[in-house]
């Protein structure tokens, strides 16, 4: 039984791992929309040049800050996502571990 519930508490562990890893790359995105935004809002131009694959296409300031906006909205979404996963697998983790100690503890105290 320790052996099944050690194998579940390092599989818990390694999507923690991953999940702290994306909500990294997310913020980090966030930021980078952020900082974006305020640059293309204090160069008071009208138009940005959007690179698309190996071409840049000219498009409208406040379209591309809306596109900015739609981005940074689904980050936020998948954030609030993976923030919930964080905190199950987290609470997850405890309870396993919780789990092992007191099984650990209980056949230490009956064997002696």
């Amino acid at each position: 039984m320790l052996i099944e519930m050690d194998a579940q508490l390092q599989k818990n562990k390694s999507e923690l791992d991953i999940t702290e890893i994306s909500l990294s790359k997310l913020n980090q995105n966030n930021k980078i929309i952020e900082l974006s935004k305020d640059e293309i809002k204090n160069s008071n131009v009208e138009n940005v040049w959007k690179g698309i694959g190996k071409i840049f296409i000219k498009e409208n300031t406040n379209d591309y800050i809306n596109e900015l906006n739609n981005d940074k909205k689904e980050y936020d979404e998948q954030i609030s996502s993976l923030n919930k996963k964080k905190h199950y697998l987290e609470t997850s983790i405890e309870k396993t571990f919780d789990s092992m100690n007191q099984i650990i503890k209980k056949n230490t105290s009956s064997s002696s």
